[in-house]
Formats: structure tokens, C-alpha cells, sequence
């Protein structure tokens, strides 16, 4: 099952991923994107990606100095590449989940091929996009998703409500 949870920046993808997580009693497997702020700054700095087998890597920052540029961040693409290397195939039974699938995970080369591989491996694969970045990836997801959460404000609580129940928790 592909389960893909869309809407806008800050409207609580990540968040909803991480209660049904931790709601669940089925083994999972895969990987946030943290934000990362500076100490006593309100704006964010830069994104980390945290698997849940404990690995973590820099994915973006405003002081990153090589790699491309994604709104005010610079991709650091050999921290995403190193990353994706060190994930291990999702396992029978376990939901694996992605987040986020978006603009600067896409500026590796190895990270399509690793989405494609989950896609047909996974018995349960969530994925979070954000609705502010368009790609022909990311429509076909949505196209080929079993259910798609559309989330706003104002669906917060039923979103997680409809995860869950697609999770069976």
C-alpha cells in the first residue's frame, strides 16, 4: 500500500507521520527531515534527516558552501548521498515511510532509484510531499498512491484519525 500525505509547508506533514509512528504497533523503518534553527534564532538554518535506526546527516543549510541552492539553503549532497547509502531495505511487515520527498532529496542521483526500490519492495510505504514543489515524480505518486492525504489546518486531527485507520492502530 502507498499512503501519500501532501500539503503546504509548516501545515503538519511530518508531525502527522511521526504520531502515527509512534501510535503504531508494526515495526517501521525510514527517515524525517528535522529542521534545524539556530541557537536563540527563530528562523530555521538548515534540515538534518534522521533514519529510525538511528543514522543522521545534514541535508541543507544557509551556511552549507558547496552544492545546489534550494530557496535560501545549499544542499550538502555528499551528507544526503552518504546517508542513502547507509539505509537498508524495508522488510516484510514493517511500514517504511519517506519524508519528504521533495526538491532537495531529489538532488541526489541515488535518491530516485532508492524511492523506486521502496515503492516495489515496501508492503506499506508513506511518503510526505509538499504541495509547493512540482515534479513529474511526485504527480506520478500521488497518481499511483492507494490513499491520499490532502492536509490542511483545518483536517489536522481527522488526517490523523484517517492514518491511523488505514495503519489498523
Amino acid at each position: 500500500m502507498l499512503i501519500v500525505i501532501s500539503g503546504q509547508p509548516h501545515s503538519g506533514k511530518s508531525t502527522l507521520l511521526q504520531q502515527a509512528m509512534q501510535q503504531t504497533n508494526l515495526p517501521c523503518y525510514g527517515f524525517v527531515t528535522l529542521e534545524q534553527q539556530a541557537e536563540g534564532q527563530k528562523q530555521r538554518s538548515g534540515f538534518e534527516l534522521a533514519s529510525s535506526d538511528g543514522h543522521r546527516a545534514r541535508l541543507a543549510g544557509v551556511d552549507v558552501t558547496e552544492g545546489p541552492k534550494v530557496s535560501r539553503y545549499q544542499v550538502d549532497v555528499a551528507s544526503l548521498d552518504h546517508f542513502l547509502t547507509e539505509l537498508r531495505e524495508p522488510k516484510a511487515g514493517e511500514i517504511t515511510y519517506i519524508d519528504e520527498v521533495g526538491e532537495m532529496e531529489f538532488c541526489s542521483n541515488l535518491f530516485q532509484p532508492l524511492l523506486s526500490k521502496w515503492i516495489k519492495c515496501s508492503d506499506m510505504l508513506i511518503c510526505t510531499v509538499s504541495e509547493v514543489y512540482q515534479h513529474q515524480v511526485i504527480d506520478n505518486l500521488k497518481r499511483e498512491a492507494d490513499h491520499v492525504i490532502a492536509l490542511t489546518e483545518a483536517n489536522r486531527a481527522q488526517s490523523l484519525t484517517d492514518l491511523a485507520s488505514l495503519l489498523d492502530i
